[in-house]
């Protein structure tokens, strides 16, 4: 963290520049590119995140001192006699794991946990699906020299697109860039980030990748799929191999995906 972060936020907030404050939070607080914060601002969360400015600060103050990779006061939380779980999640960012790591180093009675199988109610992933594990090591232990970042999907309306794809795995509009030629959606609980490039060929053939979404109940979701402007590629068909069921669904521009049930 820059060691004028807290200055910088105080004088922001003091000078009621709320929002530039809360730039300063996603750039020199989490390493966001500005362009990518700057789309944001026009997000309907943003007023909501300029209310809370000033508690950023406090935060920052409440933390000073241990922000900079120095390492943890011992005596900081030497006092804490409950047994505390420190976590953070799989596809987190480096910092943050070392700042999990550090501070379940200094405390009395901490275990750990990295996240790697946090679900949802609309989009869940089955633990032993995640590919993040294989992104980060292959079977050696080395790292691996690349991981998927976001998944692209190419299409003509994004107006129609965007909106069915959020409120189908419950997630917003994280932020565009190029003036709108990218749209990217904020994180699925299970790791997943989608991101939508304006193209101006519509599709014409079947994907040769599509999404298998994780679904508790398949009438329930393909309920939704079909309010939300998707269809049923197949009325009536239940797809089964071995046991395993899925039906095939398409996005309102015609993008494949199945639903599976979640056993």
């Amino acid at each position: 963290m820059p060691a004028d972060y807290l200055p910088k936020l105080q004088a922001l907030n003091e000078e009621g520049r709320r929002s530039d404050a809360v730039d300063v939070f996603f750039t020199d607080g989490l390493g966001m590119q500005p362009e990518a914060v700057a789309g944001m601002h026009d997000g309907p969360f943003w007023p909501e995140l300029e209310k809370v400015a000033p508690t950023i600060a406090y935060d920052a103050a409440f933390m000073e001192g241990t922000m900079q990779g120095r390492p943890l006061p011992a005596d900081r939380w030497a006092s804490i006699g409950a047994p505390a779980l420190v976590m953070d999640g799989g596809a987190s960012p480096t910092f943050l794991h070392t700042a999990a790591e550090a501070l379940a180093a200094v405390l009395p009675s901490a275990g750990r946990s990295r996240d790697r199988h946090t679900t949802s109610p609309r989009a869940r992933s089955r633990p032993n699906w995640q590919t993040s594990s294989l992104a980060e090591t292959s079977t050696t232990g080395e790292r691996m020299p690349a991981a998927v970042g976001y998944l692209v999907i190419d299409t003509t309306d994004a107006d129609r697109l965007v909106p069915f794809w959020c409120g189908l795995l419950g997630v917003q509009v994280h932020s565009t860039f190029a003036d709108g030629q990218f749209i990217i959606l904020s994180e699925t609980s299970s790791g997943l980030r989608l991101t939508f490039q304006r193209v101006a060929e519509q599709k014409v053939v079947k994907n040769r990748l599509h999404l298998d979404l994780l679904v508790e109940d398949l009438d329930a979701a393909t309920a939704e799929v079909e309010t939300l402007g998707g269809r049923w590629l197949e009325p009536g068909t239940m797809r089964e191999i071995d046991g395993f069921r899925w039906r095939t669904m398409a996005d309102p521009e015609g993008n494949e995906f199945d639903i599976i049930p979640d056993l």
